[in-house]
């Protein structure tokens, strides 16, 4: 598996780079306030997974693509850059194509599953599109190329020339964010996805009770409640169409509706099981063993959310 360095995940701590950016303008997978964490505390550890292995692998794969299907020379982005005049913005890149009448252009490459092609059709998602005029401005050239692998089999590519307003617009908002929340360590407002993230803010619970006498905090709790209570219900009516389609299956591992308008593909399919392994009987045969190499976890905090019952009293005042 290809691990990055202690020294890459300190350096990117340094800056703001592609992906950075897209979530603080609110438009990446995750969000401001996870950019503000990685940038003011230790990173969390990132498992580097199967999928991410084969992003990176097919990279080579897809700069050999495009530089033989554009003729131009690529250099694999081995290089750092930084701004010139704002070091608070930084870059790696897939790949540096030469060889154009332009100057040097930025490559990014992407390899993305087959449910992301409708996304692909024609036009950049905003995403990317935002993290190449980044790392556009930072370089400094002019133009650049998006290649995108989808499904190991679909290979497009999209060109863009230099911005000028875009690239004015994120040395704004990124310099923004870097002055009135990194430096000054203030976290930014939290949004729905990064709800997680606030733990690594307050990692640890004393036993403070709170009297909350905010309107918007109460809004905010009895959204939590009634939205939990549909997902509840959604759940359950889920899970009970489930029942009714995997009892009409029975032993078939495959199926196809079909009313003339919407055709659905049913797979119940059997596949073998995981291995798994069994602690508590390893703690019984080899206590030993396993006091030598049990591992507690780090302490967590549980959020959990209840309507109290109304006392006596002001269920008397509440009669009357």
């Amino acid at each position: 598996m290809l691990e990055k360095s202690k020294e890459w995940h300190e350096r990117r701590k340094q800056h703001i780079g592609g992906s950075d950016a897209a979530n603080i303008l609110g438009l990446g997978y995750g969000s401001s306030l996870e950019v503000y964490l990685n940038k003011t505390t230790d990173p969390e550890p990132i498992e580097q997974n199967e999928k991410m292995e084969w992003g990176t692998r097919l990279e080579d794969s897809i700069r050999q693509k495009y530089g033989d299907e554009s003729g131009n020379d690529v250099n694999r982005g081995n290089e750092y850059f930084e701004h010139p005049k704002h070091p608070w913005m930084g870059c790696e890149v897939d790949g540096v194509i030469e060889g154009d009448p332009r100057g040097p252009g930025v490559l990014e490459c992407k390899n993305v599953g087959t449910f992301m092609r409708d996304k692909w059709d024609d036009k950049v998602p905003e995403m990317y599109l935002i993290q190449l005029h980044h790392n556009i401005t930072v370089t400094g050239f002019t133009w650049g190329v998006l290649c995108v692998l989808i499904g190991g089999q679909e290979y497009r590519s999209f060109e863009y020339e230099r911005d000028n307003e875009l690239s004015a617009m994120l040395i704004q908002r990124e310099g923004a964010f870097w002055k009135d929340h990194v430096l000054a360590k203030i976290p930014p407002d939290p949004t729905g996805n990064s709800a997680d993230l606030i733990a690594r803010l307050y990692p640890n619970a004393n036993d403070t009770e709170l009297t909350v006498t905010d309107d918007v905090i109460g809004d905010a709790l009895k959204t939590f409640m009634s939205e939990r209570d549909l997902a509840k219900q959604h759940k359950e009516a889920k899970e009970d169409a489930e029942a009714i389609v995997k009892n009409y299956m029975g032993e078939a591992s495959k199926g196809v509706y079909d009313d003339g308008d919407t055709t659905i593909a049913i797979n119940w399919g059997s596949r073998a099981g995981r291995v798994g392994f069994d602690a508590k009987s390893f703690e019984v045969d080899h206590p030993k063993l396993y006091k030598q190499y049990a591992k507690t976890g780090s302490s967590y905090r549980v959020f959990m959310v209840k309507k109290k019952k109304l006392k006596i009293e002001k269920k008397r005042e509440a009669i009357k």
